[in-house]
């Protein structure tokens, strides 16, 4: 980047390159994103568009118009923290004068800013809008680390921040404050008691003034207080969707289409608990359950790119997507039938497609299929429908990702 961009750093935007200036987009997302946390520092003047999206200059004045709820957080004189949900603005704007902090969740006039930061880091769905943090001097919090990716951008004031790597949970799927109890699900993936007053080792200490930005992935040790002036902030907070949330559902799509995994399971339950029945069956449903994932392979979850759909011959073979679901449908009024798709891939569609009835015995057929078959064997279940017309149906089927094409 050329030494006049630095001397002149561009104002806050949802463009990701106006976020972490002086780095260039590239070497963010090399380099810090989900890794280390990163600073921007820069002059006032760079939350003007901030400022100028919120429509107001100043805590109060935007607690002043707004109707939904807030958050207060408070401290006892113990050294705990506390929050109260559901603060009417009026009620927070006179707990904030008297010396508590006000956390005001999902600021709509942010959100096509954060719509667009996070389609650029790759969040399909971004939760609710921005977040504004107002504190007086001494506010803080306590160390603890976030399930969320977090952007924040000091309007006014000045904040002392203490940040760290942790060490101690990778990925976490809970916001976890020290001292606070495990929940049932961290419990699964933290095996070790976590720090009861802060990380063990080096922390760094970072000042954000009006104009600085700091970023911090997710699960990153963090405490700050507000140490000079009121001070107000806004958050961008991006949650995570896992691995596991895209995968659950496309593998129970895939096991509820078997009738074994849609019996009741009476040798668990009840009266009719029998626990040594109960282990054979289990027994027989993983090694179904073994079957079904070595049957699966990284294109049902994720479809090659289509292009045109090459020519089908009656030698063209397909493997049905085990990840694709047809339903016929009755006829309709206008003698045609509908078939309903339903792909369970990482990025689920479903859709609707109108055939001639003559046509329905193939989808019956596809959607019967495990494995592989050519292309004359699902157009012999319509003898009296020219195979072109077949062909034609097996390339939207192709398409659309229900099939796959297989070397000849």
């Amino acid at each position: 980047m050329s030494g006049a961009a630095k001397r002149t750093p561009p104002p806050f935007g949802p463009e990701l390159r106006r976020m972490v200036w002086p780095l260039a987009p590239e070497a963010f997302l090399a380099r810090h994103y989900q890794r280390r946390h990163f600073v921007s520092h820069g002059p006032a003047r760079r939350v003007r568009p901030i400022f100028e999206a919120l429509g107001v200059q100043s805590v109060e004045q935007y607690l002043g118009r707004r109707r939904e709820p807030v958050q207060i957080w408070y401290q006892t004189r113990e050294g705990d923290y506390g929050v109260v949900d559901g603060a009417s603005p009026g009620d927070a704007a006179g707990l904030y004068r008297s010396g508590l902090t006000v956390y005001i969740n999902n600021v709509a006039e942010l959100l096509a800013w954060k719509e667009r930061l996070g389609q650029q880091l790759g969040f399909e769905e971004v939760g609710p809008g921005a977040a504004l943090f107002a504190a007086r001097p001494g506010g803080g919090t306590r160390w603890h680390f976030d399930k969320l990716e977090n952007f924040t951008i000091q309007l006014q004031g000045t904040k002392r921040w203490r940040v760290a790597p942790n060490a101690h949970v990778a990925s976490p799927l809970d916001n976890w404050v020290t001292r606070q109890r495990l929940s049932e699900e961290m419990r699964l993936y933290v095996p070790d008691a976590l720090p009861r007053e802060a990380p063990p080792g080096r922390s760094e200490l970072v000042e954000l003034k009006p104009g600085s930005m700091l970023y911090l992935p997710r699960g990153y040790w963090h405490t700050a207080e507000a140490s000079r002036g009121d001070t107000l902030a806004v958050t961008f907070l991006f949650p995570p969707r896992t691995w596991v949330s895209r995968f659950i559902p496309a593998l129970q799509s895939r096991l509820t289409a078997l009738p074994a995994w849609r019996e009741h399971a009476a040798e668990a339950l009840g009266d009719l608990r029998d626990d040594g029945r109960a282990r054979e069956k289990v027994s027989a449903l993983l090694g179904q359950l073994r079957a079904v994932v070595g049957q699966l392979r990284a294109e049902d979850f994720v479809p090659a790119e289509g292009g045109p759909a090459p020519r089908v011959t009656p030698r063209t073979v397909f493997r049905r997507n085990p990840l694709a679901f047809l339903t016929v449908g009755p006829p309709g009024r206008s003698g045609t039938r509908t078939v309903d798709l339903v792909i369970q891939s990482l990025h689920p569609r479903q859709f609707d497609l109108e055939i001639e009835p003559d046509l329905a015995p193939v989808c019956l057929f596809v959607a019967a299929r495990e494995g592989t078959f050519p292309a004359s064997e699902a157009a012999a279940r319509a003898r009296r429908v020219p195979f072109a017309r077949v062909a034609a149906l097996l390339r939207v089927f192709r398409e659309a990702g229900v099939l796959q094409p297989q070397p000849g």
